[in-house]
């Protein structure tokens, strides 16, 4: 009887030194001061963008869970920030609709969707960083989280990206499509977040 016992412990222990060794794998390579960038944004027009708006939009990615979280190099993580944090005020006679939350250590600034417009909490306009936003949307694949007529409407992508695959598509398992489309509509009032990490690779 001590002798299975001895041996269930040893095996216990040898599968929790190969998840610990595992998880260490994982994540070795990125420091514990790690710096990050949170994207929120929701995937349809829930109401208009007053400042109640936007600070509900704030509210709702600081309670919401990251929908997925992506590792950038160094190079990365620096070009998409400085969308934030080198922001250079402008002045505009069209202003962007808020409505992706783009947040950093050094503060937030609000884009309009599949769009080069930039403003703060005020509506007050930034020069936009084109290829910096650009490289946001390829790095999170923004567009699979909306519809094709949603990503061509706007003025970043000429044509759906090739490896484009609608987020919601595969979201079955519901007694009746009804179902099915009443907890999608909920999923995307709710809105997605995306914890991006820098690497310093």
């Amino acid at each position: 009887m001590k002798k299975t016992g001895l041996i269930i412990f040893f095996l216990t222990s040898v599968c929790i030194l190969i998840g610990v060794l595992y998880t260490h794998d994982k994540t070795r390579n990125i420091p514990k001061s790690s710096d990050s960038i949170i994207v929120y944004f929701q995937t349809i027009f829930v109401e208009s963008y007053t400042s109640t708006g936007i600070n509900n939009i704030i509210k709702f990615s600081d309670r919401l869970q990251p929908n997925d979280t992506i590792l950038l190099s160094h190079k990365d993580f620096m070009t998409i920030s400085s969308i934030v944090n080198n922001r250079v005020r402008c002045k505009s006679d069209t202003i962007g609709v808020p409505e992706m939350y783009l947040k950093t250590k050094k503060g937030h600034i609000f884009l309009t969707r599949f769009a080069y417009y930039v403003t703060d909490d005020k509506k007050n306009p930034y020069i936009p960083n084109k290829d910096a936003i650009r490289r946001l949307y390829d790095i999170c694949k923004i567009y699979n989280y909306f519809e094709k007529e949603d990503i061509m409407y706007g003025e970043i992508y000429k044509k759906v990206p090739l490896d484009y695959t609608y987020y919601y598509a595969n979201k079955n398992g519901f007694a009746s499509q009804e179902d099915r489309m009443e907890y999608i509509i909920a999923e995307q009032k709710k809105g997605i977040k995306l914890l991006l990490i820098d690497t310093y690779r």
